[in-house]
């Protein structure tokens, strides 16, 4: 039985080892690659094909020796613009590389599409398209570009020029392609001044005059506040703000229905610290002083609350010297806020005082 058992084990062995053994084998094929299978070049330009296995031999052809050529050694020069392939050759061994061609189109200027002064409020944003002159430039990558704002604190930008502000102030934000960099200048503001850019000056040796149409920028509850008593006015859109319809400008430039608790705010540049008085033109249905007015400036109550002298006429106009004011110097927000509406105010007037 012991001698019947090993043999039985061996004859099993040997069929095993034998169909192990019985497998196809694949032909393996040598090839030959190139470390580029497409370029793109511009006219001029060289590049340096490199084949391998590096113990072989290889030589180089041009499909068309009018697009690109190559030599002996693999280097490719761009003659004009098309496409062609480069062959790599070693035995019956071949490689193709694909050449694109194009003309270089110098990149001679950026154009930032705003403009020169951008005005934004903190936490508003806006994108700035930039052109490319000429606009088929292709000389500079398209990653060779950047975004920066000189203070972030103001406002930031992202790599796609969208900026946000952040806070108060002036800061400008760049844009750079290739060696050409320009800038715009950001202002970012609770509210803006009427005209863009350019507060309402008070110095010691001139006399200003603010129209009470002519008051910031930004919105109800923002720049002002106002019931809508009356009827509108076209005189705001037409000076490229279409926030507020609801203040009655009338014919004559003044501000009708001014109801109690409505305010107008203005921006102001103060280059002479001091106290300034604040002559009010204004008209109302009744004679003798009525209504009660203040005036603020940052958010802070800076002058008492005082009543305007009324003209006795809806249709006359007459001034009153009741206020007075002391600025520091700087740009400030210069509020006028009516506890009790009586009037139909026009413009108001600051001479400067004394320090």
């Amino acid at each position: 039985m012991r001698k019947l058992f090993i043999n039985v084990s061996l004859a099993f062995l040997a069929v095993l080892f034998v169909s192990c053994d019985d497998f196809e084998r694949a032909k393996v094929y040598p090839t030959i690659t190139v470390d580029h299978s497409s370029v793109t070049l511009f006219e001029g330009d060289v590049v340096q094909l490199t084949a391998s296995p590096s113990n072989l031999s290889f030589s180089w052809k041009s499909n068309d020796e009018t697009i690109a050529t190559v030599d002996g050694n693999g280097l490719v020069t761009a003659i004009r613009q098309g496409s062609t392939s480069i062959e790599c050759e070693s035995g019956d061994m071949t490689f193709e590389t694909e050449i694109y061609v194009t003309k270089k189109v110098a990149l001679t200027d950026i154009v930032m599409k705003s403009d020169s002064l951008v005005e934004l409020a903190i936490g508003a944003t806006v994108t700035i398209p930039v052109d490319m002159i000429p606009s088929e430039a292709n000389d500079v990558p398209a990653t060779d570009f950047d975004w920066w704002s000189d203070d972030e604190s103001v406002a930031r930008v992202n790599s796609s020029g969208t900026v946000k502000g952040v806070g108060t102030g002036t800061t400008k934000i760049h844009y750079r392609k290739g060696s050409f960099t320009k800038y715009i200048i950001f202002e970012v503001q609770v509210t803006f001044p009427f005209v863009k850019g350019h507060p309402f000056i008070l110095a010691k040796d001139s006399t200003t005059v603010i129209w009470f149409r002519d008051f910031d920028r930004g919105g109800m509850n923002v720049a002002f506040y106002d019931t809508g008593g009356g009827s509108g006015n076209t005189y705001r859109a037409q000076h490229g703000d279409p926030t507020s319809s609801m203040v009655t400008i009338e014919g004559g430039g003044n501000i009708g229905y001014l109801a109690s608790s409505e305010w107008y705010i203005y921006s102001v540049s103060v280059k002479d610290a001091g106290t300034y008085k604040i002559t009010i033109n204004a008209a109302s249905g009744s004679s003798g002083p009525q209504g009660n007015y203040h005036f603020e400036v940052d958010g802070v109550k800076a002058t008492e609350t005082k009543p305007i002298q009324g003209s006795g006429g809806w249709g006359s106009f007459i001034n009153d010297d009741s206020f007075q004011i002391t600025l520091p110097a700087g740009d400030h927000k210069l509020k006028f806020f009516a506890d009790t509406g009586s009037h139909n105010p026009k413009h108001m007037t600051f001479t400067y005082i004394s320090e």
